[in-house]
Formats: structure tokens, C-alpha cells, sequence
């Protein structure tokens, strides 16, 4: 079965790196980024960064930062970018 979505590995002209940007048929696009623990400031800055300069190249897509838990989140993250718990993700069915 076929999950109906074309998915790529994102690498920005800055070098820096998201996991996945997944278009649907109908042009619907998402950025999707994975990473254990963001609430380190360093770590945080660095991978909403890559979101954002992801999001510049893809602007129709959709960003989202996934973690491994709920106190891996990012405190500040931008109200563009919808971050949550992998296992959430995961969790709740597809949109149609």
C-alpha cells in the first residue's frame, strides 16, 4: 500500500537540514522535523532555524517539530510551527 505522498529530505542553501517535506497530490505540502529534546536554548534556536530557512524555500508547506517527549518541546516556538510529542503525531489520524 501506497501512503499516496512524495517525501524528500530538505537541505537549505545555509546547509542546515530538516527530515522530511511531504507533498500530498493535491499540492498540500508539510516540513517535518524530528529531534529528541529541544528545550535546551542552543539546541532549540538551532533547529527552529532549520524550520525556517526550510520554510523560505517551501512556503505553501506546513512546519512541524516533533520530539520525544512532552518536556522535549521548545518553550519558543514560533506560532507558525505546530510542535508536539512524536508519539502524539503518530497517534492521531491522518487529516483529510
Amino acid at each position: 500500500m501506497t501512503s499516496g505522498l512524495d517525501v524528500r529530505y530538505v537541505r537549505t542553501p545555509k546547509r542546515r537540514e530538516v527530515d522530511s517535506l511531504a507533498r500530498k497530490a493535491d499540492g498540500s505540502a508539510g516540513l517535518i522535523h524530528v529531534a529528541a529534546d529541544v528545550s535546551d536554548p542552543v539546541t532549540e534556536e538551532r533547529e527552529l532555524r532549520a524550520l525556517e530557512e526550510a520554510g523560505e524555500m517551501f512556503p505553501e508547506a506546513g512546519k512541524r517539530l516533533l520530539t520525544l517527549t512532552a518536556d522535549g518541546l521548545p518553550p519558543n516556538a514560533p506560532p507558525d510551527v505546530v510542535a508536539r510529542p512524536a508519539y502524539e503525531w503518530m497517534l492521531t489520524p491522518p487529516e483529510r
